[in-house]
């Protein structure tokens, strides 16, 4: 994710940049043994993996009338 008008050039770099990080085994067991886990997404795949998060969450967060912050 960068800030709007972020030039698809360096968005790309900053993906494929992250996307090799995120796949090094090292970080992969670190952050395993800290309970969580990374997934490289190409930046189609992470717009559509936000909008189904936020489709999966905020009924939940409508029904309970939490207040994002």
């Amino acid at each position: 994710m960068g800030p709007p008008g972020m030039p698809r050039a360096m968005a790309d770099k900053v993906g494929r940049d992250l996307n090799e990080v995120v796949t090094r085994p090292e970080l992969k067991h670190k952050l395993a043994e800290l309970g969580t886990y990374t997934r490289a997404m190409s930046p189609g795949e992470l717009k559509d993996f936000v909008a189904s998060q936020q489709a999966l969450w905020k009924p939940l967060v409508q029904q309970f009338a939490a207040k994002p912050q």
